[in-house]
């Protein structure tokens, strides 16, 4: 019958939450009959009927928590020993009224269970105690010589079944009460379920972040809204040669060079900031170049900034180092240039002087022959001094900045190429800005530019294009001048125009490319000249014939 009733499985909060509810009706039962044996039989004289018979009850009720506290059968059995009293208080008092008050109080106390059968059978209990106690007290029936009264005030079926209709009207109330108890019960507990997984969750992630934090090999710092150090990892302490308690309280500027102030300053007000290269101090006092990033984080109720730091000073010398081998190989490709640009001017020398002496020996020479063969000398010597003073402007290695004529750069850097330019039958056209004068690295500018013409020569040369055309321009807007570098070559494919700056990308084969050319560029005017550069595919018109080609744009300051 029981089992019927409860078909579903009690979860176990419920069922701890049915025990702490046994418990507290336990005591309840115990006062009942504290009562019953007191202040309920002082009316009329009836101690022993409460002392023995609630004795009793609570006797009962005391084995069966004992033994089935937190199940259906105890709460059944509360239910029906609790009515039991109100049956022992009314007949205590020989049917008073005011005994019937305790029918609807006993049933709101069963509401502390969020279960509607002890409250129903409860109910259906002392409907039939009304009826039945009705028809002993209307045939005068006594037990123990004591008459049974349920109504001291005149007794009818009438007044049982209005007591009856009280009852299933309060009991309609406890099913709505107890209903919405348990649903909120389920619905607080369900709540707190999935708060407790999202603590363990929350926990988990903490402790993965904890184990992370300490682990990495990337130097993490945690920063307060005041900018000081509040913590950080072990590769952090080993980075900045700082111990944990010397580095936490200082704060975040402690170890920025006044020339980076405004950058970082920049990026902090940003609530997450991309990684950017920016020089910090070690304890020490020496800088280092790192790779930085800051994302903020809420702790504590307050907004807090981290910090993830990476040691370029590897990357940078092993940056330098293949820099300088790219260098090295577009020198020697320049050094085979020059040696081409220097045979027929030298030829021209060697004859001029021959001929020279050729003539004076045979008394032929006149003296408009020597000036004229004089001048043709001294004009190729010029050139192949030109020609030495831009090579050596190239390749020398000190890095100062200076004030350089834009349009004269670009016209060195091609000299240095002329040769290429003529034995790959390259049509190179011009429409350069005279007055741009650019306070930089001019040697620097010219090893970007001979890297994009190279790429543009091979491209061309690959694609086997017939006209083989190359479009150099130069203007200037505000404080910034602009190079446009485009060919004809086809362009550059979509995937891959992503991807050109970055290190080792070449679409060539691994002996004609090292594909740092473009990577070195990138880093030369960015990193280097503080400019941009991209890339993009331009379709344009030149001599009524529609081209496509790629197009590199380079954007540099003029000045500080």
């Amino acid at each position: 019958m029981i089992k019927r009733l409860y078909k579903k499985e009690l979860s176990e909060e419920l069922r701890e939450d049915y025990k702490r509810s046994d418990w507290f009706m336990l005591n309840l039962i115990f006062i009942h009959w504290i009562l019953v044996s007191t202040l309920s039989a002082y009316s009329y004289d009836t101690y022993m009927l409460g002392f023995i018979g609630g004795g009793m009850l609570f006797l009962i009720t005391l084995i069966a928590y004992k033994y089935y506290s937190g199940t259906a059968i105890f709460r059944i059995m509360v239910s029906i020993i609790l009515m039991t009293y109100t049956i022992i208080s009314i007949q205590q008092n020989l049917g008073r009224i005011e005994m019937h008050f305790h029918v609807f109080v006993a049933l709101s106390f069963l509401t502390v269970y969020k279960d509607l059968v002890p409250a129903t059978i409860a109910s259906i209990y002392i409907i039939i105690h009304h009826l039945l106690f009705t028809y002993l007290q209307l045939h005068n029936i006594s037990l123990f010589d004591t008459q049974i009264m349920i109504f001291n005030y005149g007794c009818g079926f009438d007044i049982a079944f209005l007591h009856a209709f009280y009852v299933i009207f309060e009991w309609i109330i406890l099913y709505k009460i107890i209903t919405a108890n348990r649903d909120n019960f389920n619905e607080i507990h369900l709540y707190k379920n999935k708060l407790k997984s999202s603590n363990i969750t929350l926990q988990e992630s903490l402790n993965n972040f904890k184990e992370l934090f300490g682990l990495t090999t990337e130097a993490i710092i945690i920063f307060d809204e005041n900018k000081n150090a509040v913590d950080l990892n072990i590769a952090a302490e080993k980075l900045f040669g700082y111990a944990r308690e010397e580095f936490v309280g200082k704060n975040m500027f402690d170890f920025i060079p006044e020339y980076e102030v405004e950058k970082i300053k920049n990026a902090v007000s940003k609530t997450s900031a991309k990684p950017y290269e920016v020089d910090l101090y070690k304890k020490d006092g020496s800088t280092f170049p790192t790779l930085t990033g800051g994302i903020d984080i809420i702790r504590n109720e307050k907004i807090w900034r981290m910090s993830t730091i990476q040691d370029l000073t590897d990357i940078k010398n092993r940056e330098k180092a293949l820099f300088k081998s790219e260098k090295m190989a577009s020198m020697g490709e320049m050094i085979g240039n020059i040696a081409h640009q220097w045979r027929q001017p030298l030829s021209v020398i060697s004859s001029a002087s021959t001929g020279i002496k050729l003539e004076k020996e045979f008394d032929l020479l006149t003296d408009d022959d020597l000036i004229k063969k004089c001048d043709l000398i001294n004009s190729n010597a010029q050139y192949l001094s030109k020609t030495i003073d831009d090579f050596k402007n190239f390749i020398k290695g000190d890095r100062t900045k200076e004030l350089f004529n834009l349009s004269s750069d670009i016209n060195s850097f091609l000299h240095l190429v002329e040769s290429s330019i003529k034995n790959h039958n390259i049509n190179v056209t011009l429409d350069l800005s005279d007055d741009i004068e650019i306070y930089g690295y001019e040697n620097e500018l010219s090893q970007c530019l001979i890297n994009i013409f190279n790429n543009a020569k091979d491209i061309l040369n690959e694609k086997q294009t017939k006209e083989k055309l190359i479009f150099i321009s130069t203007s200037q807007k505000d404080n910034t001048a602009i190079i446009k570098i485009k060919d004809n070559g086809g362009g550059i494919a979509e995937d891959i125009l992503p991807k050109i700056f970055e290190p080792y990308f070449t679409t060539k084969h691994k002996t004609q490319g090292t594909g740092l050319g473009l990577h070195m560029t990138y880093n030369l005017i960015v990193d280097g000249m503080k400019g941009s550069i991209e890339a993009n595919n331009k379709e344009f018109e030149y001599n009524g014939k529609k081209y496509l080609g790629a197009e590199m744009i380079i954007s540099l300051p003029i000045n500080d």
